[in-house]
């Protein structure tokens, strides 16, 4: 019995051994699952169920690249004037320091006061002051240095940035060193005492003149008269069958006669540049990036027309209006001298401020700017009722791009709107789309401007999409009207028209946009693409007219082992691409089981490429 706890001892080791023996072996090993709980082969209309975790939306993918330049540059700007001021203000705190402690400070003379009394014959009440003579001027501070910047020597990236240039001129030499000093010779003091002389006047009162705007009439909505109703004169909307499918255009884009045969080359005035990323499987992804050089100022802006519709009715908030007035006026300064232009206030009804398009003179611009500052909030809103009339009219010129920049949060208060036989709604987005496409001529591209928590994205983004735009959008509002300055200024020299491309191979398949806009000289288009793993060359044909009407065209050639790499992000951006052109194609479909699949295939991008979609 004295050996019982050497035993039970033992006992426990052996047990606790072949208990981790067992459980070594069980791990090793694989049991087949019953037949129920066998899943069903993977169907693609079938969504799996993936725990994934949405990291980027569609909105923020879809931003043009100027767009998300402009916030990455204004972020700079922001960093670096802070930066830069904090070193100010810390140098200047010094330096203060230094000077008082080394008391190389004088305190300054106390001012004296001459009273000059009223312009009369003589003098009242005025005391007896010696006259104070000014100090002796002596040359003494050294002779500034111009320093000059040589553009033709700078590298080429630095001569795209866009800056106020001076030709060179020829300096003269003066041989004297010092030119006379800002301050008095002597003491350093904090300042110069001197005698300050004061008095009356027996004048008249003064008057003073009204400021710009604010004369009668200013703060009231301005009258509406018969012969400006946009809506006099204009022909009934085409019945839904007539408009333009997207997807009935697609086929194009791979027919060899899409593109004209060679007139002039396009090739030494714009840059094209590839990114390209490939992930684990092979599975390759493209950018291509075309932007105008410097070469392309010899090339004249095309005459265009620009339309500014902004919406004043009661759903804008004041804030929101100021923004919108301060920004559409600023603009005005940005018309080519070349362009023609109009301004549309809207809120139940729509108002033109000219009967037809005036040229961007110096007095129109004028009367354009009085007549935005006279805008006050009030009334319902018709989103449809303020746009769709004036993109109908066009400009009467398909060979004359017209450019309408919408400044709305696209919330229609007015449901219906009638034309002509035609009834629209406003709150039906896919019918409202439809409608848009449906009146535009084809020449007409929409810019709609939105800010704020509460704007319809879903409408804006897909108007501008589908009428050869882009709808720009920023959540702060107190830098609305900074954006839309500098993105309608993106959009001043136009320099190739009806932009549009070729791919070769099956390639042509997965690129997108399907559409390119116009291309502007501060302006850069962007293609996404996606290539097999056993392709080796990208092969592009791009074409357009110049501001001469001739055609132009540029054939570029690139092998994809030869182009820069690119971030994994481009896979995303590639696939929020395709999305947009599929809920494009499902806006324009009546097709009930068309648009179901598109939307399943959205929804499978979407889920693949972890995007976003708040539509």
């Amino acid at each position: 019995m004295k050996n019982l706890p050497f035993y039970i001892l033992v006992s426990v080791l052996l047990s606790l051994i072949l208990h981790v023996s067992l459980l070594i072996c069980l791990e090793r090993m694989s049991f087949p699952a019953p037949a129920s709980m066998v899943s069903p082969p993977h169907r693609r209309d079938i969504l799996p169920v993936n725990v994934k975790v949405q990291e980027f939306t569609l909105e923020e993918l879809t931003k043009r690249e100027s767009e998300q330049e402009e916030i990455k540059e204004i972020l700079r700007e922001e960093a670096a004037e802070g930066t830069l001021q904090d070193l100010t203000d810390e140098a200047t705190r010094v330096m203060r320091d230094v000077f008082r402690n080394e008391d190389l400070v004088k305190p300054p003379p106390a001012p004296e006061l001459r009273f000059e009394g009223v312009k009369i014959e003589r003098a009242m009440l005025q005391p007896k002051l010696p006259q104070t003579l000014p100090a002796k001027v002596i040359a003494t501070a050294p002779r500034p240095k111009v320093v000059e910047i040589k553009m033709d020597e700078l590298p080429l990236e630095r001569q795209a940035i866009q800056r106020t240039t001076v030709p060179q001129m020829e300096r003269v030499d003066v041989p004297n060193t010092n030119v006379p000093s800002l301050l008095p010779h002597g003491e350093l003091t904090a300042d110069t005492g001197v005698t300050y002389s004061t008095g009356l006047n027996l004048g008249a009162r003064p008057k003073f003149g009204i400021p710009k705007g604010l004369g009668k009439g200013a703060g009231l909505d301005v009258p509406m008269t018969p012969d400006m109703d946009p809506l006099n004169g204009l022909t009934p909307l085409p019945t839904a069958g007539s408009l333009p499918a997207l997807s009935d255009t697609l086929g194009k884009l791979t027919d060899d006669t899409a593109i004209l045969p060679k007139v002039v080359a396009l090739d030494e005035f714009v840059n094209v540049d590839v990114k390209v990323y490939r992930d684990r499987k092979g599975q390759g992804y493209f950018k291509v990036s075309i932007k105008a050089n410097e070469l392309s100022d010899s090339m004249g802006d095309i005459p265009k027309d620009t339309l500014l519709i902004i919406d004043h009715s009661a759903s804008i908030s004041p804030t929101k209006l100021s923004q919108f007035k301060a920004g559409a006026i600023e603009s005005l300064s940005y018309l080519n001298p070349n362009d023609r232009f109009n301004v549309v206030s809207f809120t139940s009804k729509a108002q033109a401020l000219y009967p037809n398009l005036v040229a961007a003179t110096e007095q129109n611009r004028e009367t354009a700017s009085l007549y935005i500052q006279r805008l006050v909030r009030g009334g319902q809103t018709d989103v449809f009722g303020g746009i769709g009339p004036f993109v109908r009219k066009g400009n009467g010129n398909l060979d004359r791009p017209m450019n309408i920049f919408v400044l709305t949060d696209g919330q229609s208060t007015i449901d219906i709107h009638q034309m002509g036989d035609r009834t629209i709604h406003n709150h039906e987005t896919d019918e409202f789309q439809r409608a848009m496409v449906g009146v535009n001529p084809g020449n007409v591209s929409i810019y709609p401007f939105s800010a704020g928590k509460n704007a319809n994205r879903a409408l804006l983004d897909f108007m501008g999409y589908l009428n050869r735009g882009h709808n720009y959008h920023v959540d702060d509002l107190k830098d609305f009207r900074s954006h839309l300055v500098n993105y309608i200024s993106s959009y001043s020299n136009l320099i190739v028209r009806d932009m549009r491309y070729l791919a070769e191979g099956k390639v042509s398949k997965n690129i997108y946009p399907r559409h390119l806009p116009h291309l502007y000289r501060h302006e850069t288009l962007s293609i996404y693409g996606r290539f097999d793993p056993d392709d080796t060359e990208l092969v592009l044909t791009l074409s357009g007219y110049d501001a001469k009407n001739q055609h132009r065209d540029l054939v570029f050639r690139r092998r994809y082992d030869e182009c820069g790499e690119g971030p994994e992000l481009m896979k995303q951006h590639w696939a929020a691409q395709k999305i947009m052109h599929t809920r494009a194609e499902i806006t324009l479909c009546t097709d009930p089981k068309r648009r179901q699949a598109l939307d399943r295939e959205c929804r499978h991008l979407a889920n693949d490429y972890g995007i976003m979609i708040n539509y």
